[in-house]
């Protein structure tokens, strides 16, 4: 798979993007595993969105990646940085002491992702984001962050999309992923339009950064997501029977989804110019231009 010479994270592409699939134990890694998911990521969905595993269900997988011998990247979620802190403040960090606040997750994952739910105030949740990656930073250093953006962010009590961007170019996150927070609150697409996903795409690569989007997505979603090209496509409930993301994944589901990708993102034709939305547009989703990146001078996304 071709790789962009801008990569900043190890995850940029040129041709198609590549699938992950979140998986709660060792039984789904394997299904998604023999499904082709080219990213292996570990949560626990009772717990959230970006529910975090337990410490011994993470090394389990870890275990299980390294006896087969798989190749297969392994990411995994840490909930939300709301759930690191008291009382959803910056006023002190869960743990005692700085060294054991991320003790309980185990080194050999490539990449992790936080989430900025459940804040009343933007600033204090965007300081906490900061303080937590420069803490993972020192303890995991091998394992980059990916910022995590909620399309439904007003729902949510997330800060705008626009903050959060800023801040992983800031602070050298290795991407960024949209998500939804509320699962039973609709799709990716009933959140943020095409075109504003592929202007956050555009500003996004511009930096070196990798782009992923996630949220409920179904096979019918790709070609509407070709503009935006994103770096990672992520799922768990299309990759589980009826779609019922606390259903196991199937290995069936995970490879059908894969070949949409391939089908979809490999089509022949030039793809179509996507503009900047009208500024109303981007003032009403929270998504601004970002300080030294002109969107407009980027050609097409990704």
């Amino acid at each position: 798979m071709d790789v962009s010479r801008s990569d900043r994270s190890g995850l940029r592409c040129v041709d198609t993007p590549r699938l992950l699939v979140s998986v709660r134990n060792v039984a789904e890694a394997a299904e998604a595993v023999a499904g082709g998911c080219q990213i292996l990521d570990v949560k626990e969905p009772t717990r959230g969105p970006l529910g975090m595993a337990s410490g011994e269900e993470l090394a389990r997988i870890l275990g299980w990646l390294r006896e087969c011998r798989s190749d297969v990247p392994a990411s995994c979620a840490l909930g939300e940085a709301s759930d690191w802190t008291v009382s959803g403040s910056t006023r002190g960090l869960v743990a005692d002491s700085q060294s054991a606040l991320f003790s309980d997750v185990p080194l050999g994952f490539a990449y992790c992702k936080l989430g900025l739910s459940n804040w009343d105030d933007s600033n204090a949740a965007m300081a906490a984001w900061s303080q937590l990656h420069s803490e993972w930073k020192q303890s995991h250093s091998e394992m980059r962050m990916i910022a995590v953006i909620y399309a439904d962010w007003p729902l949510c009590g997330a800060p705008e999309p626009g903050r959060i961007l800023s801040a992983a170019i800031e602070q050298r996150a290795a991407g960024v992923l949209v998500d939804t927070a509320i699962k039973g609150a609709g799709r990716l697409f009933d959140h943020i339009s095409t075109d504003s996903l592929a202007l956050l795409a555009q500003q996004t690569h511009s930096a070196g950064l990798s782009f992923g989007v996630a949220g409920r997505l179904r096979r019918e979603d790709l070609p509407q997501l070709r503009p935006v090209q994103p770096d990672v496509i992520g799922i768990r409930s299309a990759g589980c029977p009826g779609g019922e993301r606390l259903g196991g994944v199937n290995r069936e589901l995970v490879g059908q989804f894969g070949r949409a990708i391939r089908e979809v993102f490999s089509g022949g034709g030039a793809l179509p110019r996507v503009l900047p939305p009208v500024q109303a547009e981007l003032a009403g989703r929270g998504i601004r231009a970002v300080s030294g990146i002109d969107p407009a001078q980027t050609g097409n996304a990704g």
